[in-house]
């Protein structure tokens, strides 16, 4: 599962995030994409028209070790968009 941040749980607020470069792992059959330690992920959140219900993030990843990946998890963060 790739790395994602998206808005859920309201309407008139886009997003743009940049994501760190991958590293490359896995075999000859099977090569992903992934990131190590702590990673920093850069996001610009904006209002777009009126707000409508409870914009938040929504944080998608999945842990892994060397040599097995757990389940996803899903991560709900609250944001504050203050008014022009």
């Amino acid at each position: 599962v790739a790395t994602r941040i998206e808005i859920a749980g309201g309407e008139g607020v886009s997003l743009s995030a940049q994501y760190p470069e991958g590293e490359k792992f896995g075999t000859d059959e099977i090569e992903i994409m992934v990131y190590r330690g702590t990673v920093d992920i850069v996001i610009s959140l904006r209002a777009d028209s009126e707000i409508t219900g409870n914009p938040k993030l929504l944080l998608t990843y999945q842990p892994c070790t060397d040599r097995a990946c757990l389940a996803p998890v899903q991560k709900v963060l609250g944001i504050s968009i203050s008014g022009k």
